[in-house]
């Protein structure tokens, strides 16, 4: 056995505000100012020759009501074809990865287009590491991965990348005791890869990987 998952994925030469309403439309609640008690002077009685007073009628001014506010709708950036590949191929692999700690639980659907190489070629690995009983295990090591470029040709995608991987393989010997797994494979290797991804179900997933370099105990990708 070579590699976790993912290294083998990359090795194979056929085949990975709160939001709502701020109220603006309704105002904000402003306390009424309690009304001051006044004492009326005292009156003095008008002569009767004097003309009487004559009080001008209170006149009413409607209030103007608010205008509603509304937020500017906002649009979401689309994301460029070649964005798309990225963040499926991206999704892609981290299934695949994930693959190494738990077989069991592999995840084939996110990974690759049903029955191409990958397909076929992951379903081996994982079923061989179910045989063999290996495993990676998280604070193991790790894959770095760049992609260094997108390309296009008809219904397919391509990508060149370049992986640096640094996962540590075990013999696991007794699932409750993490102190008694042997190491497999611990041996650091990197490998650029052009790969073919291509739509199945509105996701970019793999196809086929076609290996272009390989360097054991060094990283090509620095």
């Amino acid at each position: 056995m070579r590699r976790v998952m993912l290294a083998m994925t990359f090795m194979i030469l056929c085949a990975c505000s709160s939001g709502g309403s701020s109220d603006l439309a309704l105002g904000p609640t402003v306390p009424t100012t309690a009304a001051v008690a006044t004492t009326a002077a005292p009156t003095t009685a008008v002569p009767p020759t004097e003309s009487p007073v004559v009080t001008e009628p209170t006149t009413t001014v409607a209030a103007t009501p608010l205008t509603p506010v509304t937020d500017a709708p906002t649009t979401a950036p689309v994301a460029s074809k070649e964005d798309q590949v990225r963040t499926d191929f991206e999704a892609a692999r981290l299934a695949r990865a994930q693959c190494t700690i738990e077989p069991l639980m592999c995840d084939y659907a996110s990974i690759a287009v049903p029955g191409s190489p990958m397909d076929v070629q992951t379903h081996e690995v994982v079923t061989q590491r179910v045989t063999d009983n290996v495993r990676g295990k998280r604070g193991f090591g790790d894959t770095q991965v760049k992609v260094e470029s997108v390309g296009f040709d008809g219904a397919s995608a391509f990508l060149t990348i370049c992986v640096y991987d640094t996962v540590v393989l075990f013999d696991i010997q007794d699932s409750a005791n993490a102190e008694d797994d042997i190491i497999v494979n611990d041996v650091k290797a990197s490998y650029r890869v052009r790969w073919e991804v291509r739509q199945d179900g509105g996701r970019w997933l793999m196809y086929e990987g076609i290996s272009l370099q390989h360097l054991t105990d060094g990283n090509l990708c620095a």
